[in-house]
């Protein structure tokens, strides 16, 4: 109670919860258990865990709840007598697990092993209720629900599952949600509006598809997806590369300012032989062929790593080994022109670098 939800109304269903009343309110006499028969009182109860048929996941004891990929299903413990049972019992687990006996709580020459195990089962509590993804929020109805970091500590394909099922609530529900996430891919599959923040600033506020594909700063560029930066400087209304010449939105730029070229994996592409005078020389230096492109690290003549992503068929057309000399040429690319002397960072784009 000291520690919950203010309510109107608060139903008792422990002992515990009737001696904090008494004790904090004045409400109730502390001798309440005396007024009934045999000072009876709220009952015990034993947890019991509910697992899938076969119980896939081996789940025996409260440990095995906080391993990664596994998912629990509890009420709020600050919303519903019921729900406590799960809480305690959890606790009870941590502090029975790290002193043996619940009696040494009790003991004056044991407080710094109390300390230390009190700590430890709040971090036990702190990570079972990471698994929990949702709790009881959506039994009262809510006009908006925040949903923060839910999916946090499960594994990769266990969120992607739930992503699915959340998106499914949401269209199903009609319930507008806020979704605090640091998994670029999880809020751009999930959304139907992305807010990306730096330092508690807003960058930018759009569809998916929109802070993707033109992002608005250099920030909203590098933190949606891998992506290549290459380092030129303006001539005559373009940023130079090499060979490579990106025309700039803005040909009023001065030469000689910094313009930066960013350029995601995807949109590269990779020849043996040189394009002309529109390519770039680079080494192979791995290939992971695992997934449905294949990763390639290339290294430029100027020592500088970039990333290519390509089809596995085209890999294989290629014949793509270790420490061959290959050809690059960006067939999309943002244009970012930083003009030092004002301290003024323009964002610019070309869909067709030449």
């Amino acid at each position: 109670m000291t520690e919950g939800l203010k309510a109107d109304i608060v139903s008792l269903a422990l002992a515990g919860d009737i001696a904090t009343m008494a004790k904090h309110s004045g409400l109730i006499d502390g001798d309440w258990q005396s007024k009934f028969p045999h000072n009876s009182s709220p009952y015990t109860s034993t947890i019991v865990f509910l697992v899938r048929n076969g119980n896939p996941k081996k789940i025996k004891d409260w440990d095995d709840m906080i391993r990664p990929g596994v998912e629990v299903i509890t009420p709020n413990p600050k919303t519903g007598g019921g729900a406590l049972w799960n809480y305690l019992a959890a606790w009870g687990y941590a502090i029975h697990r790290e002193l043996g006996d619940f009696e040494a709580l009790q003991d004056p020459s044991k407080k710094d092993e109390t300390v230390m195990a009190v700590a430890k089962a709040k971090k036990f509590i702190g990570d079972w209720y990471q698994h929990v993804p949702i709790l009881d929020a959506l039994a009262i109805e809510p006009q908006v629900l925040l949903l923060d970091e839910p999916f946090g500590a499960l594994d990769a394909k266990v969120r992607k599952g739930l992503r699915d099922w959340l998106r499914g609530l949401h269209d199903e529900l009609n319930t507008t949600t806020i979704l605090v996430t640091h998994d670029q891919e999880e809020a751009l599959e999930v959304s139907d509006r992305v807010v990306v923040m730096n330092q508690a600033m807003i960058e930018q506020v759009g569809a998916p598809a929109e802070v993707f594909h033109h992002p608005a700063s250099e920030f909203v560029m590098d933190f949606l997806g891998n992506v290549n930066v290459f380092h030129g400087r303006v001539n005559q209304g373009q940023s130079i590369l090499e060979n490579i010449r990106v025309g700039l939105s803005d040909p009023s730029v001065p030469d000689g300012e910094q313009a930066n070229v960013y350029v995601r994996p995807h949109d590269i592409t990779i020849d043996r032989s040189s394009n002309g005078n529109v390519s770039m020389e680079a080494i192979v230096g791995r290939i992971n062929r695992a997934g449905v492109q294949a990763k390639l690290s290339l290294v430029l003549t100027y020592k500088e790593e970039i990333r290519v992503d390509i089809s596995v068929e085209q890999l294989l057309e290629l014949d793509l080994q270790l420490g061959d000399t290959v050809f690059v040429h960006p067939t999309k690319a943002r244009v970012v022109v930083q003009i030092v002397r004002t301290e003024k960072v323009r964002m610019r784009s070309s869909a067709n670098p030449n």
